[in-house]
């Protein structure tokens, strides 16, 4: 546990001739530090403390296995279920407490007994038919004590004897952090913030806890901060508390004494009024006497601090005993065997015996009030079993994606998981509902075909019908996870893509030398006339073109050049001759147009050879 050193008072008793104006030798509108004795080895811990469902918990596997295995705990379907996972209703329950799972008789009876319970003699009606063997009970305890210890030894290695059970509930049910790894340190002083977190954890299950501004504020600062909201849940239970300001930062970090527990553990137990109630006429203790109404006679009744004050002046005058609230719960406590006689009050409480009383008393409660599961059955499921039938049974089922039983499995976990039978009514529809999830992925693909219609619709000839049909058509064979949004538009774009628009080529700059006849205008003619300059650009990567004489020779022409098409080759001026020459009619060049014959041409050569530039 964290240090619980003994704190000196920082303001002392004041005599009244050092306090004029005060009724009393006390000045409650101070802050009262209470100094309780500790045990020597209390040592610094600043353990984390963490909060888990039990159903939940993987902490100490070897001790928890053992517990089950001897209480037939098991886990189906990844549930734990068993005697310790059964709450108030008879339910089962993952998130259950200590208080709970003693209240279950079958449990109470396995560790009164030593794990000696013939269960096949159990009626479930009649609780009182739970019977111990009569053969082998040595034998049995024996074996499920040896089976504990040895789990344990995996876990801690400074367990004494009296360590052993506390050492066991503290693990398996997460009520406290160890201070140090593999030490459960038992005889550890607990501060009131630990204290009061042990009983908040031992009998609430997990869950968002609310806690005062005023609460808070009083006793935040400490290293004791993680506590608070645990602690905060017992401020009414507990004798020093925020209620008369007697709680503070500093008593909150010290330690409390084991008159504070008791009168604690009781008043969650049996309940303020009960405690408060009870007959001590006959009760006698080894070492604590009843002090009667000290407020009254230290004349600080309904005074702030008035029960910070009064056990202070108890514990600096231990003869005297102590008042008679606190009084009442240890003698109560003590005629019901859940502390001893000699009571130690004014001692510091331990971690070991804090979690000791804390079984003593529920297990005796319930012995004499009744035990909270009507059923000795290890573990049933009955009664949820029961609930999810019926609910099937309210279901259209031929509407439902699962099996009677994967529903009832599913409905036993949420409960027991902290769901609501309502809840988990509200979410079938949305979960099992084959009709309901069909519509669901209607609506999911019609917004996404939406989708890549809008995306892609400029550059498609089609309209939206044909678009969602030919995507029904191109999908129906395939797999969802085959289905590949790409390679349908890109089949889209191929049947019923618009054409894309063609720009016009550049217009070409008429930078050619004309030829020109005698007149010098700039004009290629022929015998039939003349004709104005024409730009052609032949065909890329084509140099032959359709004549009117198919055996012309093919010829292309030189880059710059512009030139009519005449009568006979291609690309080229021709005159009646049919060769090929640029000029006026007639057999030869004239007009200074240039001779596209090769320079070494000699007439008479055949005129039909292929000409190349």
């Amino acid at each position: 546990m964290k240090a619980k050193k003994i704190i000196i008072g920082v303001f002392e008793v004041v005599l009244a001739m050092q306090m004029t104006g005060c009724k009393n030798n006390i000045d409650t509108s101070k802050p009262v530090v209470i100094d309780v004795s500790v045990s020597e080895n209390d040592i610094e811990s600043k353990a984390e403390l963490t909060w888990t469902e039990l159903g939940e918990l993987k902490t100490c596997e070897k001790m928890r296995t053992a517990v089950d295995t001897v209480f037939g705990n098991d886990i189906v379907g990844g549930v734990k279920y068993g005697p310790f996972y059964i709450d108030k209703a008879g339910n089962q329950c993952t998130n259950n407490t200590l208080k709970v799972v003693l209240g279950n008789r079958y449990v109470a009876e396995m560790f009164a007994t030593g794990g000696n319970v013939d269960i096949e003699k159990v009626d479930s009606s009649n609780l009182g038919a739970i019977e111990s063997t009569t053969d082998s009970d040595e034998d049995a305890s024996t074996a499920m004590t040896e089976s504990f210890n040895s789990s344990l030894a995996s876990v801690y290695n400074d367990l004494s004897d009296s360590d052993q059970s506390p050492a066991l509930f503290n693990a398996y049910f997460n009520l406290l952090p160890d201070s140090t790894p593999n030490y459960f340190n038992g005889g550890d002083t607990l501060s009131r913030a630990e204290a009061m977190s042990l009983v908040t954890r031992a009998t609430t299950p997990v869950q968002s806890l609310n806690v005062s501004d005023d609460f808070t504020s009083a006793v935040t600062g400490t290293d004791y901060d993680q506590y608070i909201n645990y602690a905060a849940q017992q401020n009414e239970n507990s004798y020093i508390n925020t209620n008369d300001k007697s709680l503070t930062a500093d008593n909150f970090k010290g330690a409390m004494s084991r008159a504070e527990f008791i009168y604690l553990i009781m008043n969650e137990v049996y309940g303020t009024d009960e405690v408060q109630n009870y007959d001590t006429s006959k009760t006698t203790l080894k070492d604590c006497t009843n002090a009667g109404n000290l407020s009254e006679e230290l004349k600080i009744a309904d005074s702030d601090r008035c029960n910070g004050y009064t056990l202070k002046y108890s514990l600096e005058n231990v003869d005297k005993g102590v008042t008679e609230e606190l009084y009442k719960s240890i003698a109560m406590a003590a005629d019901k065997g859940i502390i001893t006689k000699e009571t130690r009050w004014n001692e510091g409480i331990t971690k070991s015996e804090a979690i000791e009383i804390v079984v003593n008393a529920f297990m005796q409660y319930y012995d004499e009030q009744g035990y909270l599961v009507n059923s000795a059955e290890k573990g049933s499921t009955q009664a949820l079993e029961a609930a999810a039938e019926a609910l099937w049974n309210k279901q259209d089922q031929n509407d439902m994606n699962c099996t009677k039983e994967e529903f009832i499995a599913d409905y036993i976990k949420a409960v027991s998981d902290g769901m609501t039978p309502e809840e988990f009514e509200k979410q079938i529809q949305g979960k099992y509902s084959i009709k309901f999830a069909e519509e669901q992925a209607a609506k999911e693909k019609q917004a996404y075909l939406d989708q890549i219609w809008d995306e892609n619709k400029d550059k498609l000839t089609c309209d939206k019908d044909k678009f969602i049909a030919e995507y029904n058509e191109f999908t129906k064979d395939l797999k969802p996870e085959e289905i590949s949004e790409e390679k349908f538009i890109e089949y889209m774009v191929k049947k019923y893509g618009k054409p894309e628009e063609t720009k016009p080529a550049p217009a070409k700059e008429n930078n050619s030398n004309s030829n020109s006849n005698n007149g010098g205008s700039s004009s290629n003619s022929n015998g039939g006339g003349s004709s104005s300059n024409n730009n052609y650009t032949p065909p890329a990567n084509d140099n032959n073109n359709n004549n009117n004489n198919n055996d012309a020779p093919s010829y292309t022409p030189p880059s710059n050049d512009n030139n009519n098409n005449g009568g006979g080759s291609s690309n080229s001026n021709s005159n009646g001759g049919g060769f090929e020459d640029n000029g006026n009619s007639g057999g030869g060049s004239s007009g200074g147009g240039t001779s596209l014959l090769p320079p070494d041409f000699e007439w008479g050569d055949d005129p039909w050879i292929d000409v190349v530039d």
